[in-house]
């Protein structure tokens, strides 16, 4: 499998135009997420994509924030635009 990768210049991917064209383009309907930060890219990329109908399952396991505070209230924002939560193992076993 080939790998693509998107520059930004903030946290939010979404500043690219070309991750919204490939994602129409691809007919993504569905995201794992992971990574850092919780509070930041990691939010944006979720809020972004839920917005834009496509579905984000978020890795609590292998996400990290920076900021307790900030991380609580991302997750909470995460959920109420209605990302779903799962876990490493649920991913590897083919549970999403």
């Amino acid at each position: 499998y080939a790998n693509i990768y998107f520059e930004k210049q903030s946290y939010n991917v979404f500043t690219n135009p070309a991750v919204e064209e490939f994602l129409k383009r691809a007919r993504v309907t569905e995201a794992v997420v992971y990574g850092v930060a919780t509070d930041y890219c990691i939010k944006a990329a979720v809020l972004g994509m839920q917005q834009r109908g496509i579905q984000c399952y978020v890795v609590e396991d292998a996400i990290k924030g920076v900021f307790p505070e900030s991380t609580k209230s991302a997750l909470e924002e995460m959920a109420r635009a209605g990302a779903k939560f799962t876990t490493t193992k649920d991913v590897l076993e083919g549970r999403i």
